[in-house]
């Protein structure tokens, strides 16, 4: 990562995003080397689960464990973006815990790999909610939806106000 990190130094680099499993020390080696060589992406993480929550809350499947490093990990300025599952967490918890996010300094971008639609979803949730930085996309079309109701204008998705997400089927 350093040797990578070294050699696009003058790419003003948007993001690192999972650059490897999300613990202190390798975060503050990367963020010293960022410093050293220029680099002032932002580090987005938290997508990593290794273990599930016993009982659904208000992170949806994230242990309470995995969430508290995460907060404290953005406390130490370590953590820029927080990119938890769409999937995972649920649409609906994402609209309660965007506020909690915005009080401790991170910016948002739900994962959404694995599942075309999902961007849509994100893009509707960030129009609602604010305080998502990024749109991950997912290349291609599924297949008897609609999407033309989303534009792409100037790197901006407009977001349609129809019904269903503005997602017809066809």
């Amino acid at each position: 990562m350093m040797r990578y990190l070294s050699a696009v130094a003058d790419c003003d680099l948007f993001w690192i995003e999972e650059p490897f499993p999300e613990n202190r020390d390798d975060l503050m080696r990367l963020k010293e080397h960022m410093a050293k060589v220029g680099c002032k992406a932002l580090i987005a993480d938290g997508e990593t689960r290794t273990e599930r929550s016993s009982k659904w809350w208000r992170y949806g499947g994230y242990s309470q464990r995995h969430i508290e490093n995460l907060f404290a990990l953005a406390e130490a300025k370590l953590v820029d973006v927080f990119v938890l599952d769409l999937g995972i967490v649920g649409f609906t918890n994402w609209r309660h815990i965007m506020p909690e996010l915005e009080r401790a300094g991170v910016k948002a971008s739900p994962h959404t790999w694995a599942w075309i639609p999902r961007p849509y979803y994100v893009a509707q949730l960030a129009a609602g909610v604010g305080n998502v930085i990024i749109v991950e996309g997912i290349p291609g079309k599924t297949e008897g939806v609609d999407y033309s109701a989303y534009k792409l204008v100037d790197g901006q998705i407009v977001v349609s106000n129809l019904s269903g997400l503005g997602l017809r089927l066809t």
